[in-house]
């Protein structure tokens, strides 16, 4: 079963949000928006990336958030094979996603 929830990245917690532990054969992981979290200091921006095992060495810029430019929506869909992982740099970001509870890394 399917809902909305949401889970928030830092600069610590970076997510791994696909592969076989997390989405089970044949579904998909959505992501609908992205907004700076209320954490955030006044003038504080965030830089999400993506990672995939497929391409270790680059990272996918998903969205520069910005005061002025607090959320993103989208609809972005992962499915097992993507092994992707979301990081941040700078303030932390709340994710609005359709699906199953994401895993954090280990530190």
């Amino acid at each position: 079963m399917r809902h909305f929830a949401g889970f928030r990245i830092s600069t610590t917690h970076a997510f791994d949000v696909t592969g076989r532990h997390f989405i089970p054969d044949g579904e998909s992981f959505h992501i609908k928006q992205m907004v700076l979290s209320e954490r955030a200091r006044p003038g504080e921006q965030a830089c999400v990336r993506m990672r995939a095992a497929a391409h270790p060495s680059a990272d996918l810029v998903i969205c520069t958030l910005r005061p002025g430019c607090e959320q993103l929506v989208l609809d972005l869909v992962l499915t097992q094979g993507d092994e992707a992982v979301f990081v941040v740099s700078g303030a932390p970001v709340d994710v609005s996603r359709q699906g199953r509870k994401p895993r954090p890394l280990s530190s």
